[in-house]
């Protein structure tokens, strides 16, 4: 029962970890949870909001340390 429990409570806490889509326009995504050890996935995740315009997505770094990416969607 211990082993079930700490079980369901590591996936919960990684689950915790996986980016999420903010925000989304024609110009712009917004993903939090971003941080240097997913960069692919979200990547992946703006390219396919953008591509819903037709465009793709380029990072747009900050100095901000609040775990959102933000990508610009161009043509």
């Amino acid at each position: 029962m211990k082993i079930i429990l700490i079980g369901i409570l590591t996936v919960l806490l990684l689950s915790a970890c996986a980016p999420v889509l903010l925000t989304s326009n024609p110009r712009s995504v917004t993903i939090e949870n971003a941080g240097k050890w997913n960069t692919v996935e979200t990547q992946q995740m703006a390219d396919d909001e953008c591509a819903k315009q037709g465009r793709y997505a380029i990072h747009r770094p900050d100095n901000m340390r609040d775990g959102q990416a933000t990508y610009e969607c161009v043509e």
